[in-house]
């Protein structure tokens, strides 16, 4: 309710912009006075078929219709504000006159159009405005969408305000960076990174029997191996010294009951 609320009224500031925009910098003076007398009246269209229009007399008397090439503004204390352009003038006309005629709403429309408004309506007039308006409207309804999905998925699943999240593979991948250890996880077959600076850290690795605590361990060794790196093992039961246990790549065995052990006595037959 109150994105829509925001959102309508970002489309007012926006219609109230370019529409004073277009009305001031785009519009010409006469299209303005004809957009106050009539757009914006009370009286439009006028049931009774009168309407005033700007006039040019010629020295006969006769008075057609001016346009913007007849008219140019004039003082403000000059009604209707308008004064004969040059070309005007060499064209016959003497003054400028505001005359009350009497036409259908269809005729004036038509009138409006074809000799102010350059083959527009008053709605095509204001419709950059409209378009403006409307635009601002749906984008203010649209960019609050995952926002609001955010929100309403953390009132429905609560605020976590400390300890373990738990997240996607590629999404832990993302936050820490990676760059040192991976493990292989059921997830797709996707491989999850801790960053190398982490790796001295303490980890546990807890699971059932059988469920891949020691494959997880020869993978990490592995790792390590591949990098030419050294790890302290400890292995009771032997699980990994036949697999990683090298001589020749000066590994050492620290058991005094093994023979292997550089320091250890022989045990005893």
């Amino acid at each position: 309710m109150l994105s829509t609320l925001v959102a309508l009224v970002l489309a007012f500031v926006t219609w109230i912009g370019i529409f004073t925009y277009q009305s001031v910098e785009v519009w010409t003076p006469l299209q303005q006075w004809y957009w106050v007398q009539y757009s914006i009246s009370k009286d439009f269209p006028n049931p009774s078929g009168t309407y005033q229009v700007l006039s040019k007399l010629d020295r006969q008397g006769h008075h057609s219709m001016a346009t913007d090439a007849d008219v140019m503004p004039a003082p403000l204390e000059v009604w209707p504000s308008f004064a004969l352009t040059a070309k005007a003038r060499r064209e016959g006309a003497v003054a400028l006159k505001v005359d009350t005629v009497h036409y259908t709403n269809a005729q004036m429309n038509r009138m409006l159009a074809e000799l102010i408004y350059a083959g527009q309506s008053p709605g095509d007039l204001i419709w950059p405005a409209w378009a403006g308006a409307l635009g601002i409207f749906v984008l203010g309804l649209v960019l609050p969408i995952p926002r609001n999905r955010r929100r309403r998925q953390i009132e429905e699943e609560g605020c976590r305000l400390k300890g373990p999240e738990m997240v996607t593979v590629k999404e832990f991948n993302r936050r820490s960076g990676g760059g040192g250890i991976s493990f292989l996880t059921t997830e797709g077959r996707e491989s999850l990174s801790i960053p190398r600076s982490l790796e001295s850290s303490h980890m546990m690795m807890m699971g059932d029997t059988g469920a891949g605590k020691s494959v997880l361990q020869r993978r990490v060794l592995a790792q390590i191996a591949e990098r030419g790196e050294t790890a302290i093992v400890y292995d009771p039961a032997l699980e990994h010294t036949p697999q990683f246990f090298n001589a020749a790549r000066g590994d050492l065995i620290l058991n005094p009951l093994d023979v292997r052990c550089p320091t250890g006595r022989r045990p005893m037959k």
